[in-house]
């Protein structure tokens, strides 16, 4: 990626080895955009927002949580392995994901547990329609149930012959 002395947008990204594309962080805005396009929800013939869009699913293992401050206010990204794959077809990978509330506090909090050294999950991340002033807001739906990671067990269910 070229070095660019403006502020970097998580959309720059990199080609990896295995034909994702590496982004500084994965977050609502790489999911719904390929090209800087605004998020908007599919009408129906009639002209009226459909109530859910699916903008793509998001998974991986955080490790960590960074947190700071920005013109914007507090911010907090998780920290760890990620991968997204995107509503039209794009798979990216980030070692920074930013997920909608309440799913990012849930692992946050997770982590913060002495017991808990990573924490795994899966979930599909929808934009839906609601009385907010810009139409709608973001969800996730849980996947694969956010737990305790295990990074070992696939090698270990491949590498061992069961009992």
């Amino acid at each position: 990626m070229a070095k660019n002395d403006s502020k970097t947008d998580e959309t720059q990204t990199e080609e990896s080895a295995g034909g994702a594309k590496l982004v500084r962080k994965i977050t609502n805005k790489v999911l719904f955009s390929s090209g800087g396009n605004k998020p908007r929800l599919p009408v129906d013939d009639k002209g009226n927002p459909v109530a859910i869009k699916r903008l793509g699913t998001v998974m991986g293992i955080a490790r960590s949580v960074k947190s700071g401050d920005h013109d914007f206010g507090p911010w907090t990204k998780l920290v760890g392995q990620f991968e997204a794959h995107t509503h039209d077809g794009r798979t990216v990978q980030s070692p920074h994901c930013i997920l909608p509330e309440p799913m990012q506090t849930m692992i946050a909090e997770s982590l913060a547990d002495d017991a808990t050294d990573s924490v795994q999950f899966a979930v599909h991340v929808n934009m839906v329609a609601a009385d907010t002033a810009v139409g709608y807001e973001y969800q996730t739906e849980t996947v694969v149930d956010t737990g305790r990671a295990d990074p070992l067990a696939d090698l270990r269910s491949k590498a061992l012959p069961a009992a």
